[in-house]
């Protein structure tokens, strides 16, 4: 037997952006067990030189995350991906007031689950690409959600989110970078 093709999306999207994060150089934590509406978080991690060493460390900087896996992902004339959020996730996106930011990750993935991904022996490729956007509150007005094309979930948005973010709260703490 095996599984269903809805779990098989999530396992799938879930294992591109780990491969993603960890590529970044980031720290995945995954959300608890149960479905709040945030499936994770990404924090910044740092080499910091103390003496002749080196040690890694946690900058404070993070950002949680829903993923959404899709086979129905059309794009526009304005090359945006267009991405309609169910009524569960828009009333998850728009009840949340956290304090730490929240991005949307889009795995828009091949009609076919089982061609998701190919192997031989000297690589292994996931097919499909995973988009992102800022979970702002323009962004929230609305259940159909606009993500430029080039805004791909790649190693640089990881760590361009996690700048971004720092740098507002750094603000708001009014503190600066070290």
């Amino acid at each position: 037997m095996s599984l269903p093709d809805t779990h098989k999306k999530e396992r799938l999207h879930s294992a591109y952006i780990r491969a993603i994060i960890a590529h970044a150089g980031q720290n995945l934590m995954v959300a608890s067990e149960g479905d709040y509406g945030i499936d994770g978080a990404v924090k910044e991690i740092v080499k910091f030189p103390v003496g002749e060493k080196s040690k890694y460390i946690s900058t404070g900087h993070v950002f949680e995350f829903q993923l959404k896996a899709t086979q129905k992902c059309k794009m526009n004339d304005k090359g945006e991906v267009i991405y309609s959020l169910d009524d569960n996730a828009h009333f998850r996106f728009t009840k949340y007031n956290g304090v730490i930011p929240s991005v949307l990750i889009v795995y828009d993935m091949p009609d076919d689950v089982s061609g998701c991904v190919l192997q031989n022996i000297k690589k292994l490729e996931m097919m499909g690409c995973c988009y992102w956007k800022f979970m702002d509150k323009d962004t929230l007005e609305m259940k159909t959600v606009y993500i430029p094309s080039n805004q791909i979930f790649n190693a640089e948005a990881v760590n361009y989110i996690l700048n971004y973010y720092g740098q507002e709260l750094r603000k708001l703490r009014n503190v600066s970078s070290t």
